[in-house]
Order: C-alpha cells, then sequence, then structure tokens
C-alpha cells in the first residue's frame, strides 16, 4: 500500500534548525484521496512559512556558517528544505515535491518519483485527478549515456516542481559550461574526421615524442621531428600533431614513450619532456600559440597538440650547428626553405596576407 509523508528541515526565527516528519498518510481504498491531504499539509505548511519570515528563502531554507581551520576562516553554506515523499515500505521513500533550493539530482528524482507512482495508480486501477504530461530530460541518465536519443515523455500527478524549462539537454549547465561542452563536442567531432580522413596540411600523425624505434631508446631527433612540425604549423595555417597514433592513423597509445621514464609518474614525465622540447627548439613566444594535453576518450591514451598560426615568423634551432630552420606545412607534410631569399619572399606574402585578412 502507498503511503505518504512530509518530511525536512528549516531555521526558525531564532536561525535554529526545526525538523518536520509528518504522521503517515494513508488510505487503502483511495491512495488519491490520502495524496491529496498529504498535498495539502505540504502546501500549508510552506505558506506558514512564508508568513512568518515574509517570503524571505534565504531566511528560512539557507544558514551561513563558519569553521576555523588551521588558523582559517571557512565559510559555508548549510542547505535545508522540505521534501513531499511517497513509500510502499516506510524504508524506501520516493520524492514528488520539494520547496528549496533544488539542484539538477533533486529534479531527477522527483520526475522519476512522480513517474513510478503514477505507474502504481494505473497498474491497480486507482482514480485520480489532475494529471499532467511532461518532458523532461534526466540529467543521470544523459550524462552516463543510458538515455534514448531525446529527452522522455511522460503522465504524472500534480507537483508545485516545474518541469517546463527542463526538456532540453544539458539545461542543468551553466552558460559558462554549456560553451565549455560545446568546444568539447567540436573538439570530440573534429578528433574523429581527422582520424578518419588521415594527415593533410592541418593534421600530422607522430607515434613517440622520444622513442626511437630503430635504437629503442629516447632520442633528440625523435623530438627534432615533431618540433619541425610544430614549426611548419606555426608558420603557416595552424593544425593538430596527434602523438601516439602511427601513419596509418592507428592509436597505438603512448605506452613506448612511458617505458623511458623512472619512478616518476609517465604523465607528468610526458609533460615535462614535451615543455623541454619547446625549450629546446623554440624561444619563450612559441607557447601563446601551442595548446597540448592527453585525450582518454579512446582504448589508449594519446596527446593531442592544437597550434595556432604565429602572428610571426618562427625559427627551429638544429642543435646540431646552431643554425635556425624555417619550417612550412604542404599537403602532406613539413618542408624547410633553404634559400633566405625565398623565406623573406613566403614571409612576407603570407603575413602580410594574414593582417589584410583579420583586417
Amino acid at each position: 500500500m502507498i503511503k505518504y509523508r512530509v518530511k525536512g528541515n528549516f531555521l526558525s526565527d531564532n536561525n535554529k534548525v526545526q525538523n518536520i516528519n509528518s504522521d503517515f498518510f494513508e488510505k487503502h481504498n483511495n491512495p488519491f484521496k490520502a495524496r491529496n491531504k498529504a498535498v495539502q499539509y505540504f502546501r500549508n505548511f510552506i505558506e506558514l512559512l512564508l508568513i512568518d519570515f515574509k517570503a524571505d528563502f534565504d531566511k528560512i531554507f539557507q544558514q551561513k556558517n563558519s569553521i576555523e581551520i588551521d588558523g582559517n576562516i571557512l565559510e559555508y553554506v548549510s542547505k535545508y528544505g522540505l521534501s513531499l515523499e511517497y513509500t510502499f515500505d516506510e524504508v524506501q521513500f520516493h520524492l514528488i515535491d520539494f520547496c528549496g533550493e533544488i539542484d539538477a539530482d533533486t529534479y531527477d528524482n522527483i520526475a522519476i518519483g512522480l513517474e513510478s507512482e503514477l505507474e502504481y495508480y494505473n497498474k491497480h486501477s486507482f482514480e485520480y485527478k489532475n494529471s499532467q504530461k511532461i518532458t523532461y530530460c534526466n540529467q543521470g541518465e544523459w550524462i552516463e549515456g543510458f538515455t534514448e536519443d531525446e529527452p522522455n515523455t511522460f503522465e504524472i500527478l500534480e507537483t508545485t516542481t516545474k518541469f517546463e524549462d527542463k526538456s532540453k539537454p544539458y539545461w542543468w549547465l551553466s552558460l559558462d559550461e554549456k560553451k565549455n561542452l560545446l568546444k568539447s563536442i567540436i573538439q570530440d567531432a573534429q578528433i574523429e574526421k581527422s582520424l578518419i580522413v588521415g594527415e593533410n596540411s592541418f593534421t600530422e600523425y607522430k607515434p613517440a615524442l622520444l622513442y626511437n624505434f630503430k635504437t629503442k631508446k629516447a632520442s633528440i631527433g625523435v623530438k627534432n621531428v615533431i618540433a619541425k612540425v610544430i614549426c611548419s604549423f606555426l608558420n603557416s595555417n595552424g593544425g593538430k600533431l596527434y602523438i601516439g597514433i602511427n601513419d596509418n592513423g592507428e592509436i597505438q597509445g603512448l605506452d613506448y614513450d612511458f617505458s623511458l621514464k623512472n619512478k616518476e609518474d609517465e604523465f607528468d614525465f610526458f609533460r615535462i619532456e614535451f615543455d623541454n622540447m619547446l625549450f629546446q627548439f623554440f624561444d619563450k613566444s612559441v607557447y601563446h600559440f601551442i595548446k597540448a594535453d592527453f585525450n582518454f576518450d579512446y582504448e589508449k591514451p594519446f596527446f593531442l597538440v592544437s597550434v595556432k598560426p604565429s602572428d610571426n615568423p618562427v625559427f627551429l634551432v638544429n642543435h646540431k650547428d646552431g643554425q635556425k630552420e624555417f619550417y612550412i606545412r604542404t599537403t602532406t607534410s613539413s618542408i624547410k626553405i633553404n634559400d633566405l631569399q625565398e623565406v623573406v619572399k613566403y614571409c612576407i606574402s603570407h603575413w602580410n596576407n594574414r593582417n589584410s585578412d583579420s583586417a
């Protein structure tokens, strides 16, 4: 048999926490009448609270506290609220309404509770009134990937909880979080496309940052190859370098590079070696145009280096003779321009065109 109750806590006028736990509302032959009594009790209680506190929710459901830890004063907020719940066994309770500061998890719990409640009414042919249909996107299912392509539409009984603006995916995110999510989705799509299309003027694959597959040891020559690709992207139109992916576009991971570490964390080891490579071949001005980190979205991690086009010509330092080299990107490779006159001609043409495009 279904039973209803109101439970929760709030702050009294002397800022003390008051707990409420009503008796069960139940009626074997007509549970909808028991529900109505519970709903009325829930709403009457809230109305009385709002009268006493002049509709100031912060005074009722939020309490600012502070605690001293190691001489530092830390402030935090305790949150309270009133719940309307039902149960079948007085052990597990299901939320169908709430008054207080509602977060995304609470919306999920209310939606699930309301959906299963009406399923119970329909299963046992109990009469009810004032039902409505809602379309709701469940945060928990959506982010875990267990949902269908579209949010779920279902029928519920009356509740004060509003679902009108909760029908679209990611409604629970702030504007900044949505922007970051959009960037992530676009980046994932670009990665998928790059792995399918293969190497081109904007994409390069390299199997390792350090590991020489002939000597089976670390090699400055391998880093030099990586640096040439980055240099060519900087001097052209930018691009993406995937380290840990072979020439066939297969993700082989970074185990070969990781095998060269000592006792340090393998990912920290790799990041340090990448930064050292930039120090070895470039001046510090290139850091502004390079963003790099691991991607863990596939079976094996790889290292993605995103390079923006530089505002000025970038030269690579050849450690064999200390000479500076100039690289540009062609359709599928990075090439060095040796002739000084050709370098000057390219720089004038490339950066004049870029400046005129951005004007």
